[in-house]
């Protein structure tokens, strides 16, 4: 930690959790990895080495009682040989090689062999070790649901769970779950047994097994979208983006951060260097406050692209964190920054959206009711333009009935999604 963030925050750093809750917490992930241990289940298609790869790296992650490697290709024999070059103890590993092709069929039947409560599966040709601990932890949140990680072009094509069908009261969808999924082991043992019984005149579709188990358990499931990409390029928007308080950083706290700046202008290494200056103060870069320093890095941003669209993505936290008698100090600048843009006329085309990550949710007054709302509930506020509001009034009437509704980011991810190819040249009233 920098000695700023020490000057800052003196020695012990409260992150609003208490001793008692921690351990607490951590004892309840322990029983939880008690009872539902898992098993690995790798599906062979024709990549060993791709398989050899995957078992390296599930043993080095210890998250798994044993590995169970089911060979799907008849005209392969593998063993355990292929490991040898691993420094792991090899015991843990099971390979069945069956005798025909039994297509996605095979990960049930794998799963059903299996010494533990639960199974991770992933097909040959896909690295899990991104999301793996992820998708773990979802699952010993709730392990009685499906989770997956849906293949980023298979869910641009729609093929997800969508809908539900009231008629039939059967949760009616599809989804490749190859690349990562987590699931009981009684889920996989029941659905073989489903397909034996109701699909024995229909032998053809038990290749499509991955559709009816996601029928059959009649649930939602938790699905993840691991997949992080640009804003359309086509739309030809300048991107800014930038958070202070870089060592508790949105991708670096805990991960490994960009390998490439992930936005046109990124903030992340002028505050590295401003906070390693000797005039980087607590609140202060010289002699302004670091909000004003980013809301000048705002206001420069619009005026080098007067005509260009533009997403800027700004995030400040040193006025509040730990904190809420800081708070007061920004209502000058941020009234002086609006009426900023306002004067210059930079609101007129721009969505603007000021909102918080969470509320006041530090020490002893976590555990009261007023500080359950501040930890769930953050401030959200989002304007639109005046021409849209006048143009568009029945999205307006539905962005402000969700107002009034419980919403998530995800919700907001969609909104993005919708304004992003949003071209209509006549009001929109659907």
């Amino acid at each position: 930690m920098s000695d700023n963030a020490r000057y800052n925050y003196g020695d012990h750093i409260n992150i609003g959790f208490s001793k008692f809750e921690f351990l607490q917490s951590k004892q309840r992930e322990i029983k939880l990895e008690q009872k539902y241990n898992l098993t690995a289940i790798l599906l062979h298609w024709k990549r060993s080495a791709s398989v050899a790869r995957a078992v390296n790296y599930l043993l080095d992650s210890n998250l798994f009682k044993e590995i169970i490697i089911w060979n799907n290709n008849p005209d392969i024999n593998l063993h355990k040989t292929i490991f040898e070059k691993n420094n792991h103890s090899l015991d843990s590993i099971r390979i069945i090689n069956s005798k025909e092709n039994l297509k996605d069929e095979a990960k049930y039947h794998a799963c059903a062999e299996a010494n533990t409560m639960g199974c991770f599966y992933a097909d040959d040709d896909w690295d899990t070790s991104f999301y793996l601990k992820s998708l773990i932890a979802d699952f010993r949140n709730d392990p009685y649901i499906l989770h997956s990680v849906t293949d980023p072009y298979t869910f641009y094509a729609n093929l997800v769970w969508t809908y539900f069908d009231s008629t039939i009261n059967l949760h009616a969808g599809f989804s490749w779950i190859g690349c990562g999924s987590i699931f009981l082991r009684e889920y996989a043992q029941r659905h073989i047994h489903y397909l034996q019984f109701y699909l024995k005149n229909n032998r053809h579709l038990i290749y499509f097994s991955d559709v009816f188990f996601s029928i059959w358990l009649n649930d939602i499931p938790s699905q993840f979208n691991m997949n992080i990409r640009n804003l359309p390029a086509n739309n030809g928007y300048v991107t800014q983006w930038a958070e202070d308080m870089q060592y508790v950083g949105t991708f670096q706290y805990r991960l490994k951060g960009f390998r490439d700046p992930p936005v046109d202008y990124y903030g992340r290494p002028f505050y590295l260097f401003a906070e390693s200056r000797k005039s980087s103060k607590p609140l202060c870069f010289g002699s302004i406050t670091r909000l004003q320093a980013m809301f000048n890095w705002i206001r420069d941003f619009f005026d080098m692209y007067p005509h260009q669209p533009k997403f800027s993505y700004l995030f400040h936290s040193d006025y509040s964190h730990n904190s809420n008698n800081r708070i007061p100090y920004a209502d000058n600048e941020l009234l002086a920054f609006l009426q900023m843009m306002q004067t210059h006329n930079y609101l007129d085309r721009t969505i603007l959206i000021i909102m918080t990550d969470h509320g006041a949710r530090y020490a002893s007054l976590r555990n009261t009711y007023q500080g359950r709302l501040e930890e769930r509930l953050p401030f959200m506020s989002i304007r639109m333009p005046p021409e849209f509001q006048a143009q568009y009034p029945t999205i307006m009437r539905n962005l402000r009935l969700n107002s009034r509704r419980l919403t998530t980011p995800f919700d907001l991810h969609e909104t993005f999604e919708h304004l992003f190819m949003f071209h209509s040249l006549v009001p929109y009233q659907s």
